[in-house]
């Protein structure tokens, strides 16, 4: 696995940032660019902020025009179900609806 890029799509502690370090320190990956932390905001002190293997960013998976209007009716629409009476489509917590 040298050398393999990581890609992290979770902010369900898949990734425990001690095992991360250490694969960064050791080669087994090459580089990670993270847009999602266990504790939010990233502590100042986090090792994560300087590691030179690390590219840090802010939350821009879903900063395009296409992603934000479907967000929106998604948002506008589940509103409406819900305010009708109905379950809205897409639900958080399905056992608590």
């Amino acid at each position: 696995m040298a050398h393999t890029p990581l890609h992290a799509l979770s902010k369900c502690g898949a990734i425990v940032q001690e095992v991360l370090l250490h694969a960064l320190d050791h080669g087994t990956l090459r580089a990670a660019g993270l847009d999602v932390f266990a504790t939010e905001p990233l502590p100042m002190d986090s090792p994560l902020r300087t590691h030179h293997k690390v590219t840090a960013l802010p939350h821009i998976g879903s900063a395009t025009f296409e992603t934000r209007h479907a967000m929106a009716v998604l948002a506008t629409s589940n509103l409406l179900q819900a305010l009708a009476g109905e379950r809205p489509a897409a639900v958080f917590d399905a056992a608590a609806s």
